[in-house]
């Protein structure tokens, strides 16, 4: 059997999104004939609110190390939190003593965290052992105007992905991203860069999730589910070029204050883990709906909630928000648990997102579209005819057809990586580890 070890930095119970595509491949490895282990930061090193219920997802039997790393306590006041950059050297070293002793055919880096990228040339050079990379977000982004100015920490974040990012991509193997417009930026940076090593490849949807949560029902914390209320709910990130979505639906509801003012008055807005700041007290959405005389009806939580949490309050909803963003590459993976939710549904995406074929392919909800020439702004009336149907009572459009992106579930999607993983290049035998060399000690 193939032996993978995956290098994820956070793996459950940290609650980022990245965990999810490291936890499904160890579900389906053995069922595509891999052996996985998983090499991971101890949990006491996270500065964000533990997810255990995650955890429970994880198969029992997934071997894991885990390390130290940097404290947050000493490292913030250098400016510097991400747990790529605080655990780097001790991961190396656990690394190095796995790669030894159990020889991985390959390894699986996903990221965020970017740096932890750095790690497989790291193991390359070492012991010749191939690499694929895993680009849930593009490592490096366009700087706002605001944050491209050297007094800014953005910047130097920036110019650090640079410097350290072409060293990792030349040396993998292959290049995962959930879409093919993220390897976009990778296109242009490196133009030797060939197509063959690169696979868009979506993070999937796992049923058993909600299957778990449906099992095991429990309260919403966040709202009374029989309060007469009609309960709009996001969850995700508030993105830089999702602004003129949410002002779209921001005008929409508006608008139903004058066509429909008693479901107006019922509205409620809830949007939940906007920020990516594990201690973020403000937000980025109620700074819109106070601008927009909304600031009553909406209802922000910037940290993000647990992975059960979230999918609960998915379920709980009276319409869920799936909200795009004005770049064409942005698929929205989330857009998976929004269909699995069975809840009446919101789909607000540029018609060039893939999210577009989905959802016409499942047939449930409400897609509402706009293009590089018609922006969301020209959409309102749209919405706000959407929201009305959504919210009328006995709206049934809520059971998704799964077989009809059967090629998207999480299964599916594991076993196009495990197929990819196949065609790495072997191992190369490894030269003598310098700490071997001299005798120096290994342990961590």
């Amino acid at each position: 059997m193939r032996r993978l070890l995956i290098v994820a930095p956070t793996f459950p119970p940290h609650p980022s999104p990245a965990t999810h595509r490291a936890r499904f491949l160890a579900r389906y490895a053995r069922v595509n004939g891999w052996d996985v282990e998983v090499v991971s930061v101890d949990p006491k090193y996270y500065e964000e609110s533990l997810d255990d219920e995650l955890l429970r997802l994880v198969p029992s039997e997934t071997h894991i190390t885990h390390t130290p790393a940097l404290s947050p306590r000493w490292t913030r006041r250098l400016g510097v939190g991400d747990i790529g950059l605080r655990a780097y050297v001790p991961m190396r070293r656990v690394l190095r003593e796995r790669c030894r002793q159990w020889r991985p055919h390959a390894l699986f880096i996903p990221g965020g965290p970017f740096y932890t990228f750095g790690l497989g040339a790291d193991m390359r050079e070492e012991f010749g052992i191939p690499y694929m990379l895993d680009y849930t977000d593009p490592w490096v982004c366009p700087l706002r105007p605001d944050d491209d100015h050297v007094w800014r920490k953005a910047y130097w974040a920036r110019q650090l992905a640079l410097r350290c990012e072409p060293r990792a991509v030349r040396h993998a193997s292959h290049i995962l991203a959930v879409s093919d417009k993220t390897h976009d930026g990778l296109r242009e940076r490196y133009p030797d860069l060939s197509d063959e090593r690169l696979s868009a490849v979506p993070f999937g949807f796992e049923s058993s999730d909600f299957a778990a949560l449906r099992a095991n029902p429990r309260p919403n914390p966040y709202w009374d589910r029989h309060d007469g209320k009609v309960h709009l709910t996001y969850v995700g990130a508030m993105l830089p070029h999702a602004y003129d979505v949410v002002r779209a639906l921001f005008s929409a509801v508006l608008q139903l204050r004058h066509e429909a003012p008693a479901l107006y008055e019922r509205i409620e807005l809830h949007f939940f883990g906007t920020t990516y700041d594990p201690s973020a007290t403000a937000g980025l959405v109620e700074p819109v709906a106070r601008e927009m005389g909304l600031a009553h009806k909406v209802h922000e939580h910037p940290r993000r909630i647990p992975y059960v949490d979230a999918l609960n309050v998915l379920v709980s909803a009276d319409v869920v928000l799936a909200l795009g963003s004005t770049m064409h590459h942005y698929t929205a993976s989330k857009i998976f648990p929004c269909i699995l939710a069975e809840r009446p549904l919101l789909a607000v995406f540029h018609e060039k997102s893939t999210v577009c074929g989905i959802m016409r392919e499942v047939d449930v909800g409400e897609l509402v579209t706009f293009s590089d020439t018609v922006g969301p702004d020209a959409r309102v009336r749209d919405l706000a005819s959407a929201l009305r149907r959504l919210t009328t009572p006995g709206y049934d459009r809520i059971r998704p057809r799964l077989d009809a992106i059967a090629q998207f579930s999480a299964a599916a999607m594991s076993s196009t990586i495990f197929r990819l993983l196949e065609t790495l290049d072997a191992p190369r035998p490894s030269r003598t580890p310098r700490a071997v060399r001299h005798g120096e000690a290994l342990n961590v």
